[in-house]
């Protein structure tokens, strides 16, 4: 089985022009992106010229969606050599070959669009890209976190959390000094593993509290967001205050 160059949002001119050149190498060719006639398409005209290709379509804003399709594309054509990115509208940015947030532009520019419309809680790739969203940097790590085990301290409770990780950037906390609080520290390299919205109803964590089959000691983070999300319709900018002053209390009884 070949190997598959990845080509999200695939469109016209450049697109087109790298699917040519990496299937008449010997490549497969994975065309993701939002419009089906487009990529049926591109398809056609690369099985034309000899390419083994496929189509799979997703919505490059959506993260999780071209990880599916990045997925589906590897168990239907083979191992994925690369990935080529397109910026989110159809204009060429350039190959994306790393996991840096940075590169996603189009994320944080959505995320932009909702804060403080929406409630808001960010995991992993999510935290990093409201990091960016809010005016932040972030930065690679020297060694990233990656495996079980990683102990994380919630800085109001004091307690510790271990916790499952997978990521090699950060985000860098000082950058968003007024308007977001550090809510969560690693207590191996003391970089960033959650923050809090000032004044914007968002919240975030850089490990996993969805993991399975575990750690499990950060379930309670959906508690939260579920209450989130019933008190936003009352309260606004104010409902995560106020969970957090309820939570505050029923710590103390």
């Amino acid at each position: 089985m070949s190997k598959t160059i990845v080509i999200v949002g695939f469109g016209p001119s450049t697109s087109t022009a790298v699917a040519e050149k990496f299937g008449t190498e010997g490549f497969s060719v994975a065309l993701v992106g939002r419009n089906k006639d487009r990529l049926a398409a591109g398809v056609s005209a690369l099985k034309a010229r000899g390419i083994v290709a496929g189509a799979f379509p997703a919505d490059a804003a959506d993260p999780a969606a071209i990880v599916a399709a990045i997925r589906s594309a590897r168990s239907e054509l083979g191992p994925i050599a690369a990935i080529h990115w397109n910026a989110y509208g159809g204009t060429e940015a350039g190959d994306l070959l790393t996991a840096d947030p940075a590169a996603l532009p189009y994320a944080s520019e959505a995320v932009r669009g909702v804060l403080g419309r929406k409630p808001i809680f960010g995991i992993c790739l999510g935290h990093q890209i409201l990091g960016l969203a809010l005016g932040g940097r972030t930065y690679k790590l020297g060694f990233g976190h990656h495996g079980a085990n990683h102990p994380v301290m919630d800085l109001r409770t004091r307690k510790v959390e271990i916790t499952s990780q997978n990521h090699g950037f950060a985000v860098d906390a000082e950058s968003l000094e007024g308007r977001a609080v550090l809510s969560h520290l690693n207590l191996n390299d003391k970089t960033v593993e959650g923050l809090r919205g000032v004044g914007v109803p968002f919240f975030s964590v850089q490990y996993h509290p969805e993991a399975s089959p575990g750690p499990h000691d950060a379930g309670y983070l959906f508690a939260r967001f579920r209450r989130l999300v019933e008190a936003f319709p009352r309260w606004g900018a104010e409902a995560l205050d106020r969970i957090a002053a309820e939570e505050r209390g029923a710590a103390a009884r």
